[in-house]
């Protein structure tokens, strides 16, 4: 069985709808649709994997509405996914994924965009969870 390339980079994809097409690909396998093996493994490790990442507590109209707040600020589509991804909320984390940061963006909007992340993506969801364990 061999993979072929459709469209190199046809675009990026969030770890969210990496999860949901993880899922449902999984639920294919499981439904018989498609055989098992190794790629219903390395589909179930990804899953695994991802439910622990900040896109366990995202869907995709927090994404939208996150995407929405931040076109004020000049981010660059890999620097929003990054955030995104990473659940960046903190001003360190800020720094590291938006390149010259303290040029870019003031402490202002540095703020707004943190609370913007925490808010929009539900971060302050993960910050409970983390809390309570």
């Amino acid at each position: 069985c061999s993979m072929e390339i459709i469209e190199e980079n046809a675009g990026l994809i969030s770890n969210y709808e990496a999860l949901q097409v993880a899922k449902e690909v999984y639920n294919d396998n499981a439904e018989g649709k498609s055989k098992g093996g190794s790629a219903k493994n390395v589909t179930k490790h990804l899953i695994d994997y991802l439910e622990n990442k900040p896109c366990q507590v995202q869907d995709a109209e927090a994404l939208h509405s996150f995407l929405s707040d931040t076109k004020l600020f000049g981010l660059e589509k890999t620097e929003k996914l990054q955030i995104i991804d990473l659940g960046v909320h903190h001003s360190v984390g800020l720094h590291v994924v938006v390149s010259d940061c303290a040029h870019r963006l003031d402490s202002e909007a540095q703020q707004q965009l943190m609370e913007a992340a925490t808010s929009r993506l539900h971060l302050d969801k993960l910050e409970e969870e983390e809390e309570e364990e």
